[in-house]
């Protein structure tokens, strides 16, 4: 008899012990969320007003005393700039690998694109996470949506057509739809929610 209750507590000790160990762990992870939620939400809201200042055509950090972006709606921001004032849309589209969620900035004077920003993606490096590079963002400033894509490189004079990022071309076809998604919901109506 006492040689199967030997089996049974050693068992029950290292279940015991794991338990133990697995809710310290949990309640470490826990108390880390609760004390930098606020820090994280914080900072979550500095990176969007970055991309919105950055799909507006502006310094990402604004100088002292000048005005910041004003959110008139769900996901949508107005910012006045020297060369008039800007919308931004917040859009969301299907990337390779998850969501891709940018800033389309529009020129509310001629419904020109005013700039591009990416705020969050998972594309593949060196593939489809190029599109957070700068002369890919830089390259819609002035397009007029619907938006085409042409090769990269090809560098069209089309006011309606940007290069797609080569080897990416369900990122690049994403991003060419979310802007022209965040365009069609500003023409449809500006306090109308981006999608």
């Amino acid at each position: 008899m006492t040689r199967a209750a030997g089996p049974w507590r050693e068992g029950a000790r290292t279940v015991g012990f794991m338990t133990a160990l697995t809710a310290l762990f949990i309640s470490a992870v826990t108390g880390a969320h609760l004390l930098t939620r606020d820090a994280v939400a914080r900072n979550r809201t500095r990176h969007i007003q970055r991309a919105v200042r950055a799909a507006a055509g502006l310094p990402a950090d604004p100088a002292a005393g000048e005005n910041a972006t004003m959110e008139t709606g769900p996901g949508r921001y107005e910012v006045e700039t020297p060369a008039g004032r800007i919308v931004v849309r917040l859009a969301q589209g299907a990337g390779l690998w998850g969501p891709i969620q940018a800033a389309v900035g529009i020129r509310l004077a001629d419904q020109t694109l005013a700039g591009f920003a990416v705020i969050a993606q998972s594309e593949t490096p060196g593939l489809g996470a190029r599109i957070e590079e700068p002369g890919f963002a830089a390259q819609f400033a002035g397009k007029r949506p619907p938006l085409t894509l042409a090769p990269e490189g090809a560098r069209s004079p089309r006011p309606d057509t940007v290069d797609a990022v080569t080897g990416a071309s369900i990122t690049s076809r994403a991003v060419r739809d979310l802007v022209n998604a965040a365009a069609a919901a500003e023409s449809a109506g500006a306090g109308k929610e981006a999608p």
